[in-house]
């Protein structure tokens, strides 16, 4: 065995994931966990690991070193060739980011069998079959590659089949050898409820892609959207030097001297007021009285402040030597033509309508809102102005969902109430689809009779998502896509409704919306009191926070309850376990 051959791992993480609608693979959660933090658990302390990527800005949180792909739109071998390029070690097991199975036996095998020959290309064959990845590629395959891609043959299958290879042979239960290449294979493999919070949203955010159909919309009505396109300044700002005070406009070097017991006179030719021009020059021995942000007049090279003079009209007494460009705005000291001053992607703010305004635009181009559609189902409820009938209750779902999506903003939002008829609700749901980018229904899920949207799911031929979550209230959200659509279904109990949009709903809708609506940011706080319940499961409570500290709300934390939500400012975590002690610290997501 060769122990001076020295190996390295990578994690290919390169790639735009179409097929995932964009979504970050390495980010994505099996039970709770990354893809990256699954990987590196099964790497530790074997190999150093680095990533290959595409492009680094999403990946620099990762605190990895980073290799950037030279070789782009190529697929892994782009990456492979890179890293050989820039390691130092004489080979590298190369892995998928989307392979969270990999088993820490399956690396140590590879890890012997190329200590073993080093000069081979050392692959997984899993019974039977051949996988490109995870493998071991040695540095003396460089200008193999570098051959292959200059011919445009670019598939590591290939390769695997042409070169020097042996194989580490493996069973499912060593090494799955499963990747996640679209939103159905990672439903399959992660979808199986009931699963974690972050295995929902990461099956949520995989099934949605960014709007990105743009339109132009007055400044005003841009506030709040993202900027589809940068915004570059078409002139200096000012356009011209000015004065940021009143006084006079002369030449510094006829000041030279000035004292209030010797000062200089100087002959006024002019005055100007901002929004003038003086059309004149200013000659040795001159100068001409301005106001703040009128033009400095050909000639000046500064502006003496009135304060220091006596106030001369035809002729004007200077107190104070100056010094060129002293109390002197010059032409672009803002920004020079051809500065981008908003970047595409920027979410519009009054600020940023300012500077807009201040090019001279009175419109922008923004990304479309995003449709959301929204279906409170049940037989059992009202919507409020109608009489309140035996066995009934007034709907506040459907307020409390349309609401928040407004008050959120970034969307546009339809609502409306459905039976408990499947047939109905699914045909509903099927002319929805053709018009909203996003469903969202409450009720039904789950597993009485009435409980129909997974009869509905089935009509509609959708691709299942989930069904539960380990969390309370609201666990047996369901959520499948049919066509393009996603359609998210929450709880019918109230409050089970504000957790899971808070929960799984928000950061959907940041990506649907390219940042318009925040996903919220969790932060930590201590709990001033003890919890009125013990979290059995990763339970998520009505509270306020401030400062350091969060409460409980006062009132039922029952989910069928939402009367105390009016005081409420966040949700408080607390995890499976926990008896929510006082002092303890906790998780915190605020409704802002």
């Amino acid at each position: 065995m060769n122990d001076h051959h020295t190996i390295g791992a990578v994690i290919l993480a390169g790639g735009q994931n179409r097929r995932m609608h964009g979504e970050k693979k390495l980010f994505l959660t099996r039970q709770g966990r990354s893809f990256l933090d699954l990987l590196l658990e099964s790497f530790k302390d074997l190999l150093p690991v680095r990533l290959s990527v595409e492009e680094e800005g999403p990946y620099l949180q990762t605190g990895l070193p980073l290799i950037l792909d030279r070789y782009r739109d190529i697929g892994p071998m782009g990456g492979i060739c890179s890293a050989l390029e820039t390691c130092p070690e004489d080979a590298q097991l190369f892995t998928a980011c989307d392979n969270p199975f990999l088993k820490r036996e399956t690396i140590i095998s590879l890890m012997e069998a190329c200590r073993k020959a080093p000069d081979k290309i050392t692959l997984v064959r899993l019974e039977g079959k051949v996988l490109p990845l995870p493998g071991i590629y040695p540095k003396r395959l460089l200008p193999r590659l570098h051959e292959l891609i200059g011919e445009g043959r670019c598939s590591l299958r290939g390769l695997a089949y042409t070169e020097a290879v042996q194989y580490v042979d493996v069973d499912g239960s060593a090494s799955s050898g499963i990747n996640i290449n679209s939103v159905q294979e990672y439903a399959l493999q992660v979808g199986k409820g009931p699963i974690e919070a972050e295995d929902a949203i990461s099956l949520l955010k995989a099934a949605v892609s960014p709007v990105t159909d743009t339109e132009e919309v007055p400044l005003g009505l841009a506030i709040g959207r993202i900027l589809a396109e940068s915004v570059t300044a078409p002139f200096d700002q000012p356009p011209f030097p000015r004065s940021p005070l009143d006084g006079y406009a002369l030449r510094a070097e006829d000041t030279a001297g000035a004292s209030r017991a010797r000062p200089v006179s100087l002959k006024v030719i002019g005055k100007i007021y901002a929004g003038q021009v003086f059309e004149g020059h200013i000659g040795p021995g001159e100068c001409v009285r301005l106001m703040t942000g009128a033009p400095v007049p050909d000639g000046a090279d500064t502006v003496i402040r009135q304060e220091d003079t006596d106030l001369g009209r035809d002729e004007v007494r200077i107190y104070v030597p100056q010094k060129a460009y002293g109390n002197y705005c010059p032409a672009g000291e803002d920004y020079r033509a051809g500065t981008v001053l908003l970047r595409a992607g920027t979410r519009v703010t009054s600020a940023c309508a300012a500077v807009a305004a201040g090019t001279g635009r009175i419109r922008l181009r923004v990304f479309r809102k995003p449709a959301v559609a929204v279906i409170s189902t049940g037989d059992e409820i009202l919507p409020a102005g109608t009489a309140l009938q035996p066995g009934k209750i007034y709907d506040t779902n459907l307020p409390y969902v349309t609401g928040r999506l407004t008050e959120l903003g970034g969307t546009i939002v339809s609502g409306m109430h459905g039976a408990d008829d499947e047939d109905l609700v699914a045909g509903t749901i099927r002319d929805l689809a053709k018009e909203n980018d996003l469903i969202i229904t409450t009720g039904g899920v789950s597993v009485g009779e009435k409980d129909i949207m997974h009869a509905v799911a089935e009509k509609l031929g959708g691709l299942r998502l989930f069904w539960k979550v380990r969390l309370k209230p609201g666990a047996p959200t369901l959520a499948f896509v049919t066509g393009d659509t996603l359609v998210i279904c929450l709880t019918g109990n109230p409050y089970g409704v504000v957790a899971n949009f808070e929960l799984l709903v928000r950061p959907v809708l940041e990506k649907l919306t390219c940042g318009a609506v925040s996903a919220g940011i969790r932060t930590k706080r201590l709990l001033a009191e003890d919890s009125p319940k013990r979290a059995v499961v990763r339970r998520f409570l009505k509270g306020t926070e401030d400062g350091a500290f969060a409460r409980f709300a006062e009132g039922s934390q029952a989910s069928g309850t939402i009367s105390a939500m009016p005081s409420c400012n966040c949700l408080i975590e607390l995890p499976a376990g926990s008896p929510g002690k006082k002092g303890e610290e906790v998780w915190v997501h605020p409704f802002s």
